[in-house]
């Protein structure tokens, strides 16, 4: 598990689940809570692993961008380069 998630489950302990749950007139058991409480915590496991997935896709397309961009300008160069020595033989 991340730390990141532990450090969640931590702040939310049952007692202040159910000081939140029972504001007013709400009357909610510890077996009323700890459910809702454990469902809550896999849901932002989950939010928290898509994000993390999606921003390492992000830097792996950034990447990948710039290589791509790299081979153009490097193959771009080299066709120039290779036109400039044609030009120059057939001048000769």
């Amino acid at each position: 598990m991340d730390p990141a998630i532990d450090k969640i489950k931590q702040k939310f302990t049952l007692a202040k689940c159910k000081a939140i749950l029972n504001k007013g007139d709400n009357n909610y058991s510890d077996e009323d809570i700890i459910p809702v409480r454990d469902l809550l915590f896999d849901l932002a496991e989950i939010n928290y692993n898509v994000f993390v997935y999606s921003e390492e896709k992000d830097a792996e397309r950034k990447l990948q961008d710039e290589k791509i961009k790299q081979l153009k300008t490097n193959t771009n160069e080299n066709t120039e380069e290779a036109t400039t020595n044609e030009d120059f033989k057939e001048a000769a």
